[in-house]
């Protein structure tokens, strides 16, 4: 059985603080056929000098002004060579030095569109699980982290992120899969360690809900439960102190 290429793609702008976390993950996978892209938004901060130490084992790098991220993972998409395609961003790591391996060693990709899995959350320094929610989840919110995902390469060049969406440009490409009827595999396995804090989407949640409603335009029971649910995120994830939180996690942390 052939491995399917995996283009691993990481986009950042002045993120030298976490870039090269998530450059050892990328390249400590033990899967063998993995093609890894960085697009870089023209750093300041010593970023590229650190992308430039692994410059042996990225196949293409490029650090010039974009238009923000999703411009930028349009970039790493037009050059993308491989199979499937996978975001895993500045911060962000693998769940394990095997998860491509654990994902691809079965043969499940080759009637897949879409294949996702669980997340751990990890904020001030304490991982949560976050399980992949139903896919019908995704007629009004995101069901799973995006970085936990793999798309067929050539459904994202047939279709770029819309630029006009500023934080849930994933969001409106994986609901238009949704509802054009397009196959989704789930795997019970956990795929990424996904930063919490500093994100973008994580930082403007009234806007972000606003895009996603404009995406899928409910106005139903279904919207009204996104709206408490993500305002108690809200508040648990920017209003309590974090020895608060710890104590609300103990049913759910992984030990």
């Amino acid at each position: 059985m052939n491995k399917p290429k995996i283009s691993v793609v990481t986009v950042c702008f002045n993120a030298v603080a976490t870039i090269e976390k998530t450059i050892l993950s990328v390249i400590n996978q033990t899967y063998s056929n993995i093609e890894y892209i960085v697009i870089d938004g023209a750093s300041t901060d010593g970023t590229v000098d650190i992308v430039k130490k692994y410059r042996e084992q990225i196949a293409y790098f490029v650090s010039e002004p974009d238009k923000g991220i999703y411009d930028a993972m349009n970039k790493a998409i037009c050059v993308a060579t491989g199979d499937w395609i996978n975001f895993m961003n500045s911060g962000d790591s693998f769940a394990t030095d095997h998860t491509i391996s654990d994902i691809f060693g079965h043969g499940i990709y080759e009637v897949q569109d879409v294949i996702y899995g669980d997340t751990l959350y990890v904020y001030s320094g304490s991982p949560i699980l976050y399980k992949a929610k139903p896919l019908s989840t995704l007629e009004y919110r995101m069901a799973f982290c995006h970085q936990s995902s793999y798309v067929r390469t050539n459904l994202m060049k047939s279709s770029l992120f819309d630029l006009h969406y500023k934080y849930v440009a994933d969001y409106a490409f994986f609901y238009e899969l949704y509802v054009a009827g397009r196959s989704f595999k789930y795997l019970p396995i956990v795929m990424t360690n996904y930063a919490l804090e500093g994100g973008s989407s994580n930082s403007n949640i009234l806007k972000v809900m606003k895009e996603e409603l404009l995406i899928s335009q409910k106005r139903d029971l279904k919207w009204l439960w996104h709206l408490i649910y993500t305002y108690q995120s809200y508040l648990l994830h920017r209003i309590l102190r974090p020895e608060i939180l710890n104590k609300l996690r103990r049913s759910f942390v992984l030990r």
